[in-house]
């Protein structure tokens, strides 16, 4: 009597084990996205001009039409906008550290990005 419990348990017991990597493979794509933080354009400032995120988080800079035109270039070269008038644009920063930001044609317009761990 105990054969047939246990042979009526394998299946069951195999179907986990060849289940459950699938079942987790399928949750990775769950995990929870970064959060999403705004820069505006006003006037010759980009507001807030210093902002402090997480790995994953992405920024978007939001250009509403003043007349003149501005863009977004990384000090380091990590990325870089086209010259808008009005429009967004954005960027996923997925590692730790400091990124300063300018617009080419208003030099004193600077930000800087700060990328540190969750506690």
């Amino acid at each position: 009597m105990n054969d047939r419990l246990i042979r009526k348990a394998r299946p069951a017991g195999l179907a986990a084990v060849l289940i459950a990597p699938l079942l987790a493979f399928s949750l990775m794509g769950c995990a929870p996205q970064g959060e999403e933080h705004v820069v505006t354009i006003d006037g010759l400032k980009y507001s807030p001009a210093e902002l402090e995120i997480h790995p994953g988080d992405k920024v978007v800079w939001n250009m509403t039409s003043t007349g003149m035109a501005h863009d977004v270039v990384s000090n380091d070269g990590l990325f870089q906008s086209e010259l808008l008038n009005e429009g967004e644009f954005s960027h996923t920063f997925t590692k730790e550290g400091e990124y300063g930001y300018h617009c080419t044609p208003h030099p004193t317009m600077t930000g800087m990005i700060t990328v540190v761990a969750p506690e």
